[in-house]
């Protein structure tokens, strides 16, 4: 997950994995909306305004509010053809104390408030919002899991701390946002599928997924998500990558550790420089055993994972023959 305020314009009209999930949650947010009976939508940190866009495409009346400048600038330009919109450089938190309960049928939040120093501010006040009827669409990143770093970031979320900011605004369905990989074969002339939304298969863990988003006041929408992508996709690539981090940081310190022991003599263990260094390579072991650990944890939750997927529950009869085969030495 890429180190960023917002996405720009042109950020967004690019083919690439972020551009396509930030896309994908405007679309679900749509979709929301469409099932609600909603009008007047309130697009909260719109950005560059390419979401804000798509929600007016689709008839809807936006309000599209963000602080910043130059995103509020490509806000304009971006729904200038849109006569029922309008767009705001004001601050989040403000505009919706300031705001009455019953100014917008709903509002839509993505990837906005983890940037906020009032979070509980925020939640407060569209936990109002969701008790008056208003319908939410409110997006986080999973940041804190990834060990992600970014500079604009308030509140850092994994999926405990998700799951308590939504409780906390009201009742909401829980939906998970995975990265995806597949495959796909092209001719030479190949028409555009009606519809690339395929049925994801595979072993997605809620722990590891990308974003969260909480959908509130339109119940039982997440029962009709069948794990919408735009292509067949098996979401291990994450977690699989996560081992890999977790490997190398542990790999990190053992070197470390080694380079250190190489580096210092016995007595110098006994000066205060080599105190000093004997000191280090105690906090670097115990750092060491820490990574380590979590690397077994992630190691058994991907086995597991593994064992609970469709494709080993088809093939154990497959491999109950090859195992029978080898005790038996035919």
């Amino acid at each position: 997950m890429d180190e960023l305020e917002h996405l720009s314009l042109q950020d967004v009209s690019v083919v690439s994995p972020i551009a396509t999930e930030h896309v994908h949650r405007y679309e679900l947010a749509r979709e929301v909306f469409g099932k609600s009976d909603v009008r007047r939508v309130l697009d909260l940190g719109c950005g560059s305004g390419y979401g804000a866009t798509m929600l007016a495409e689709a008839g809807l009346d936006v309000t599209a509010i963000d602080n910043n400048a130059e995103a509020i600038e490509e806000a304009r330009r971006s729904l200038a053809g849109f006569s029922d919109c309008d767009v705001q450089q004001v601050d989040a938190v403000e505009h919706l104390e300031t705001v009455s309960l019953d100014e917008y049928d709903a509002i839509v939040a993505i990837e906005v408030l983890e940037h906020l120093d009032q979070l509980e501010s925020a939640a407060a006040r569209l936990s109002k919002f969701a008790d008056a009827g208003c319908t939410l669409v409110l997006s986080v990143p999973n940041s804190k899991y990834y060990g992600e770093e970014n500079k604009f970031h308030a509140t850092d979320f994994d999926l405990r701390a998700a799951q308590t900011l939504f409780d906390a605004i009201g009742d909401h369905e829980l939906i998970e946002q995975h990265p995806a990989e597949g495959s796909m074969m092209l001719g030479p002339e190949v028409e555009q599928p009606e519809d690339e939304r395929v049925v994801l298969v595979g072993n997605a863990h809620a722990n590891s997924a990308h974003h969260f988003i909480g959908v509130f006041n339109c119940p039982g929408f997440a029962s009709t998500l069948s794990a919408r992508m735009a292509f067949l996709a098996a979401p291990q690539h994450s977690r699989y990558m996560r081992v890999l981090e977790v490997a190398n940081r542990r790999l990190w310190h053992e070197n470390a550790r080694l380079g250190r022991e190489l580096t210092y003599s016995e007595s110098d263990l006994s000066t205060k420089r080599g105190s000093a260094a004997a000191s280090e390579l105690r906090r670097n072991e115990a750092d060491a055993i820490k990574y380590r650990d979590e690397e077994v944890t992630a190691l058994y939750e991907a086995l597991e994972g593994t064992h609970s997927s469709f494709s080993w529950r088809v093939t154990r009869p497959l491999r109950a023959i090859k195992g029978a085969t080898r005790r038996s030495g035919t």
